[in-house]
């Protein structure tokens, strides 16, 4: 990794550190006991849960703001969510714009799938290995680019292919409602299985340089698993906060998202984002920070 993205890296890891955002997060607490309806303070409260990781609080915190402010959820979102899953949490703050950058849209699914078929997945991706290469960066001339990815890739999904590519066809009518995202023709599914070992990281980047852009890519979506217990470090997502007409984010504010055994998470696809490097002591293959990746393509 060169001098300048590991400069990257560390700005980053210094907004996200968890000492820090919990001494802010204390520190807010208590104004918010003296003014708990203050929506100033709640922003800053949501935005702080978000950079630290801790979305069940950014969630609680988003449905209160949307209460002081007059805002009611529509019953078509709430029947996409209730349509979707029990455990779901989305993010969708158009209306909370900061310098024009507006924070990413998301929708996290924690215990995606049954426990039985975890094991099942993991064990098929050890099982290729040998199958896994460097992955190249860009969708419509990609190349290998060392110092904005390194990332190992394996194409080769089993019958777990057709399970995640029928979930997301049956559920993209939902997942469009959550994530503000108009209606498309579905042209293909891009899939295929990543592995972050020591090292493993992915610069700040867009998956489309707009909604309907050139890579014609819309909807992107990682999910997440691993050896228990786990035996790496970092590896976060980070969503950042983007102006999409600009092709820009703000490296200040984003919403950070552990990669958590089990956990889906989706996004739309013009929005900036990044992947923390990952820390794995022994460096095995079987211990990596792996992920079933995809991306929605329209016509």
């Amino acid at each position: 990794m060169e001098a300048e993205t590991k400069q990257i890296y560390q700005k980053l890891a210094q907004l996200g550190n968890p000492q820090l955002n919990f001494g802010l997060l204390a520190s807010l607490d208590k104004k918010l006991h003296k003014k708990p309806n203050e929506l100033g303070l709640l922003t800053l409260q949501l935005e702080l849960f978000k950079k630290a990781g801790l979305l069940d609080e950014a969630f609680v915190s988003q449905q209160r703001i949307d209460a002081l402010s007059g805002k009611s959820t529509s019953d078509k979102i709430t029947k996409a969510a209730l349509s979707i899953s029990s455990t779901i949490k989305y993010f969708n703050l158009s209306d909370i714009k900061s310098n024009d950058f507006t924070p990413a849209p998301l929708v996290v699914i924690d215990n995606f799938l049954s426990s039985n078929l975890v094991p099942e997945l993991l064990s098929h991706t050890i099982e290729h290995e040998k199958k896994f290469r460097m992955a190249n960066v860009g969708s419509n001339n990609p190349e290998y680019i060392s110092d904005r990815r390194l990332t190992h890739v394996c194409f080769e999904m089993g019958a777990f292919k057709a399970y995640f590519l029928d979930y997301i066809i049956d559920n993209l009518i939902h997942f469009k409602t959550l994530l503000n995202i108009p209606d498309f023709n579905l042209d293909k599914i891009e899939i295929k299985i990543t592995n972050h070992l020591n090292g493993g990281f992915f610069q700040p980047h867009a998956d489309n340089k707009a909604m309907f852009g050139d890579s014609k890519r819309v909807v992107s979506w990682l999910y997440y698993f691993h050896q228990n217990p786990k035996a790496f470090e970092g590896g976060e997502l980070l969503a950042f906060d983007s102006n999409i007409d600009l092709q820009e984010y703000n490296a200040y504010k984003f919403t950070k998202i552990d990669p958590i055994n089990n956990r889906l998470v989706v996004f739309p696809s013009c929005f900036y984002h990044a992947v923390t490097p990952t820390l794995l002591a022994d460096n095995q293959f079987s211990n990596g920070r792996m992920a079933v990746a995809g991306h929605i393509r329209f016509t």
